[in-house]
């Protein structure tokens, strides 16, 4: 996991939290959805298996049988290795959703709120407990923070092309100089912006400049 800055501290108890933006979650998964599709579609194939019986004592897992395929899935297209799991729990999450409306599979939902987005809490003053110029120099420390938050939240800017790249690196696993010409920049660049939205989408973005792991099992079959 990548270092995590510290909250802002904002006075009176308040602070704007850091972390993986829910936004960022889900402009990845859009992006996986459009980018790639083999990787729906195996996880589409996996619902389409019969279920097998569930052990009623693990209660954030589906049956043995589902569980042993996701988990290979998983190592396949790199959903192991977000933060807090979120990856699996929202691919569990469609598994059973596609089960129950196999009309449906193949299309990816909407991410369930895993993580607070950052408050835009008002900031106060007690003029009994704060000079005027240190108050002041808060808030224009608050300003600078809020813009900043403005600026780097994923959905703010509408980074569709950033987030393709970024699933098309971790998810497929294609090489940089191949997506640095696909997107038409450097791949100095497009590493440091995969790695800043793997952070926002709270991810641990796997590298291999060589691509595709060769032989890897993508279905769990």
């Amino acid at each position: 996991m990548g270092r995590r800055q510290p909250a802002m501290w904002l006075g009176i108890g308040e602070t704007i939290p850091e972390g993986p933006s829910l936004r960022a979650q889900q402009e990845f998964i859009n992006a996986v959805q459009g980018s790639v599709p083999e990787c729906v579609s195996t996880l589409a194939a996996i619902a389409a298996t019969a279920p097998g019986e569930r052990n009623l004592s693990m209660v954030d897992e589906l049956d043995e049988p589902t569980e042993d395929l996701l988990r290979a899935w998983a190592q396949g297209w790199g959903w192991a290795t977000s933060h807090d799991g979120w990856l699996m729990r929202f691919a569990r999450r469609e598994v059973t959703r596609w089960r129950e409306r196999p009309d449906e599979a193949g299309r990816f939902g909407v991410v369930v709120k895993v993580y607070r987005e950052p408050r835009w809490p008002s900031i106060s003053w007690n003029a009994n407990d704060e000079r005027e110029d240190a108050f002041r120099q808060r808030v224009e420390k608050y300003i600078a923070h809020v813009k900043t938050l403005q600026r780097e939240t994923p959905g703010v800017n509408n980074n569709v092309t950033g987030f393709a790249a970024l699933a098309l690196e971790h998810v497929a696993e294609s090489p940089l100089t191949t997506l640095s010409a696909r997107f038409n920049t450097d791949t100095r660049s497009l590493s440091r912006q995969n790695k800043r939205l793997a952070g926002l989408a709270g991810l641990t973005l796997r590298r291999r400049g060589a691509g595709r792991i060769r032989g890897r099992k993508r279905t769990g079959k």
